[in-house]
Formats: C-alpha cells, structure tokens, sequence
C-alpha cells in the first residue's frame, strides 16, 4: 500500500470593501511537499465577481491572477525560478500565503492525507467545495465526498475512528448514525445542495429522529454537523437557508452539545 503524503491548500478569498467585511472564495492553491509541486487555481465564473463588486475592475482581477499562477504554479519554468526552492519543505505555502492582506487574502494553510495515486481526486473535491459554483450542477461535491474530505482531515490529525466500536445505528437500515466518533466527539457530514431540497429534508428529519431516539446514548458527544461551503455562498433568502436554520434551530431546541460549521472552518475545530 502507498505511504501518505501530505496535500496542503490554502482557499483565497476577494475582500472589495474591509468595512463591510464581505468576501467571496475566488481561488485555491496546493502544494505536495512530498512531491515538490504547488498549483494556483483561479475561479472561472467572473461574474461571480461582477456581481459581488460593484466597482469591478476586469483588467485588475486578471492582473491579480496572473500574478497568484507566477507565484504558485511551480510547473511553470522562467528566470525566476529561485522562488520554488523551498517547495519541498513544510512551509513554503504557509511562509507565500502570509503576505496578501489586502483585498486579496489567503485563509489559515489547511492539510489533508493523501496517497499518490488519490491525490488527483483530493485536489478535485477540494476545488468543487471551495469553487463550488465554477461546476456545473452534476459535478458539484455531494455527501459522500464532504465526508471523505473531512475524513482525510481527521487522519492528518491522527484522530481514530471508533465507529465500529460504539453501535449508533440508526433505525431500520442498520447504518452509523455518525460518520465518524473520537473520543467524546462525533462527527457528521452533510451537503447542502439546492438541487437536492426533497431528499435534503427527508434527511435531516431521519438524522433529528435519530438523535432523539437515542438523546440520553449521546448525551456524552459533542455533536460536530459538518457541511460544504456552498451553502455559504447561497442567498439567505434560499430554500435550503432556511431548512438548514430550521434544522439546527430545532436541534438547538432539544441538545445542547450540537455545533455546526462548513468544511472549510472543520480543521481550526478539530486542533
């Protein structure tokens, strides 16, 4: 079996106005220190931008990006090459992220464990949760890979799953009611997505009829409800706003160990 290797990524965001503290994801960058290699890459649907901007300057983001891919795409061979000796250390994307604390800023490095022949796929969820809206509908992330993701976190963290040990099922499919339990700490992932509004609710009622069949069982956890950013970056006048709020208001009516935050904040919650 492949040894793990570490992919490191860091998710830039575009402040326009620091009064109002509004910010859009507008890029993600890598790095492998294991195979020596970063990547910028910039988000596609401009209008995204536009519509977030009202002084939106086309010629001054694309200068912008121009300048995140010379300084992050190290694939990229120039006279100035001396910028990528320190690729293959810890630090590199911590130590080139540090300086953008202007409209352009990169949030806090965070790392997963990968293996080579995954990392393609790593790189390719983490771009759809964090550029959600550069994909088409059916390329969007769902469930199954926010949970994977969030997977990869806790095992960079040495975090053990003790699922199989603990018996949470839930009623009549025989499934864990969480995808993952450490200690006093259980973890469970969620995607909104706004195609998805009927199956979304059938799955919050079940997962709230679970957790109040067993309240007394889990009294102990700390209940950790993770979900993709995309539910961020929706209006809050959307459907699934509103049946997210609901969902964690009624939860918050009958526990008070439930906490809920996206995939990109899981990783400050777990250290």
């Amino acid at each position: 079996m492949s040894k793990h290797i570490k992919l490191k990524y860091s998710v830039l965001q575009y402040m326009p106005d620091p009064i109002r503290r509004e910010s859009i994801n507008v890029g993600i960058v890598f790095h492998c220190p294991e195979q020596a290699w970063s990547k910028f890459i910039q988000i596609n649907n401009r209008n995204r931008i536009r519509s977030f901007d009202d002084e939106y300057d086309s010629d001054y983001i694309a200068l912008q990006f121009r300048s995140m891919h010379f300084e992050f795409d190290s694939d990229v061979l120039d006279d100035y090459s001396e910028r990528f000796e320190d690729i293959n250390k810890d630090y590199f994307l911590e130590q080139n992220t540090k300086f953008y604390v202007n409209e352009f800023r990169f949030l806090p490095v965070e790392t997963i464990n990968t293996l080579p022949e995954t990392i393609n796929k790593d790189t390719f969820d983490l771009e759809r949760t964090f550029l959600y809206y550069d994909r088409p509908k059916g390329e969007r992330i769902n469930t199954q890979e926010v949970r994977s993701l969030m997977k990869k976190q806790l095992s960079f963290y040495n975090v053990k799953n003790e699922n199989k040990d603990i018996f949470l099922e839930a009623d009549y499919t025989n499934q864990d009611i969480f995808d993952f339990i450490s200690g006093n700490n259980a973890y469970k992932a969620i995607s909104f997505d706004k195609n998805r509004i009927g199956n979304l609710s059938n799955e919050l009622k079940v997962f709230t009829y679970d957790l109040l069949s067993r309240k007394d069982l889990i009294s102990k956890y700390k209940i950790y409800i993770i979900y993709d950013n995309n539910l961020d970056s929706q209006p809050s006048s959307s459907k699934n706003q509103k049946i997210f709020e609901d969902f964690i208001s009624n939860l918050n009516q009958d526990f008070n160990n439930i906490y809920a935050f996206p995939l990109s904040k899981f990783a400050e919650n777990i250290r």
